[in-house]
């Protein structure tokens, strides 16, 4: 187990240090002040300047002049910064030098890293389920979960209908209380219903009102499987960044706009938290998001426990990135 975990440390240590240390800004304009403030209108969210201490502006202007600026803010598509001095002449292009500061994600992987090594506790579940299985399962069971839902109730029987019998194994597996079954992995290519399925899941456990987590790597992947709940009549919440959504990706939710929870939006009195919910038990977000502190600090794991969750499209990421999970009260 040590081995691993300095496996995974030596992949994050190296992941770091190919982290580009200059990045080229794609803007639409920029506006300039007398007192050396510039407003940069970005074009390109990939390349948008963030907020940060750990990085600065190199101006270059068309003159050939080169200015540095210290980045103030940033909100929506503009972000702010100070120049050293007065710019004059129109700016031709703007570099982002250094590396910004650890994401939410990546001081949660890497305090999971320290905790595990340094404190006396037992290994998380999740990291013991994923790693260290102690037995692989069956066909069999599969079958049998799906069997017992099918006589659990008439509502499951009429969302079990609708889905073909690899996908009815499925949802078998993914909702039976059997210990061994603690852990299904679902593989399939395009096409073959893989969302379809997850949205069964999430509808049978939202009419026996048991809470269930929804993630995925991207942002786009979660707001598809939310577009397919939504088109099933699944009551969920879908929490996203502000930064990815302000001024940027507004139009991916105009369908489901009023499923959307901006992270700015989430409370820190839990009362508050448990309006804003309105009572959906299914919630959706990146996998990212999980480690935002603001998701513990409204009590919302506590609202919504994490007993049952489902991530999509898990091959595409990286092993090290899971370590956001044990963080969460899984």
């Amino acid at each position: 187990m040590l081995q691993n975990y300095a496996d995974l440390a030596s992949r994050a240590i190296r992941r770091d240090f190919l982290k580009p240390r200059i990045q080229e800004n794609d803007f639409s304009a920029v506006q300039k002040k007398r007192d050396g403030t510039i407003t940069v209108h970005n074009a390109r969210f990939k390349t948008r300047i963030r907020a940060s201490k750990q990085t600065h502006l190199e101006v270059h202007l068309k003159n050939g002049d080169v200015v540095d600026a210290t980045i103030k803010g940033a909100k929506g598509r503009r972000s702010s910064a100070r120049t050293e001095r007065q710019l004059k002449g129109d700016v031709a292009r703007i570099r982002v030098i250094g590396c910004e500061e650890r994401t939410n994600s990546e001081h949660a992987q890497y305090h999971f890293l320290l905790s595990s090594l340094t404190e006396a506790r037992h290994t998380p579940s999740f990291v013991t389920t994923v790693w260290f299985p102690k037995k692989a399962r069956g066909i069999e069971h599969r079958n049998k979960g799906a069997r017992l839902l099918c006589n659990h109730t008439s509502q499951s029987d009429l969302i079990l209908a609708r889905l073909n019998d690899s996908q009815r194994e499925i949802v078998g597996a993914m909702l039976s209380p059997a210990p061994q079954d603690s852990l299904v992995i679902a593989h399939g290519p395009p096409g073959t219903g893989k969302t379809t399925t997850i949205a069964a899941a999430a509808a049978i456990w939202e009419s026996r009102g048991l809470p269930c987590w929804i993630i995925a790597q991207s942002n786009v992947g979660v707001k598809n499987i939310a577009e397919k709940l939504f088109q099933k009549e699944v009551d969920f919440r879908l929490i996203v960044s502000l930064e990815f959504y302000l001024e940027w990706h507004e139009k991916l939710y105009e369908e489901i706009v009023a499923k959307v929870i901006r992270s700015d939006e989430l409370p820190e009195d839990r009362r508050v938290a448990s309006m804003l919910f309105g009572g959906a038990t299914v919630v959706l977000c990146t996998l990212s998001m999980l480690s935002n502190p603001k998701l513990v600090n409204c009590g919302l794991f506590d609202l919504l426990p994490m007993k049952s969750l489902v991530i999509d499209e898990a091959s595409q990421i990286d092993v090290f990135e899971f370590m956001v999970i044990p963080m969460s009260p899984l």
